[in-house]
């Protein structure tokens, strides 16, 4: 094999490793955002102690949404919509943890829902 050959093969290996590497990256840079049904939203705003801190209606929290998601695409971030039924909120994470439906609570919920579908299925 000639240098020149060499110094391609080496080239392409260097460029491959930092693509995994670019890749893996990309996948630490995702994030979950809650994603809400009219439906869901205006239950949301029912129950929700910081009310003054969301948007006054579903139309817009939703153009905010995807304004923050395109923000984020824009900065090579992934934005994953994760779908939210009040209730399940409610009572299957807020209730069980003690906790009011808060904004933190909201996030710790979402990254719980996008962590548990990141999972390989484990009954195989």
């Amino acid at each position: 094999m000639s240098f020149k050959d060499r110094w391609y093969r080496d080239k392409a290996r260097k460029r491959a490793k930092k693509n995994r590497k670019i890749g893996s990256d990309l996948e630490q840079l995702s994030v979950g955002i809650g994603w809400y049904t009219e439906k869901e939203w205006n239950k949301l705003t029912e129950i929700v102690p910081d009310r003054s801190e969301l948007d006054v209606t579903y139309q817009d929290w939703e153009k905010s949404a995807d304004e923050a998601i395109g923000g984020l695409k824009d900065r090579g971030v992934i934005a994953a919509r994760v779908m939210i039924e009040v209730a399940d909120l409610q009572a299957a994470w807020c209730q069980t943890q003690d906790r009011p439906v808060d904004a933190e609570a909201r996030a710790a919920y979402i990254s719980h829902l996008l962590i548990a579908r990141k999972k390989p299925d484990q009954s195989r």
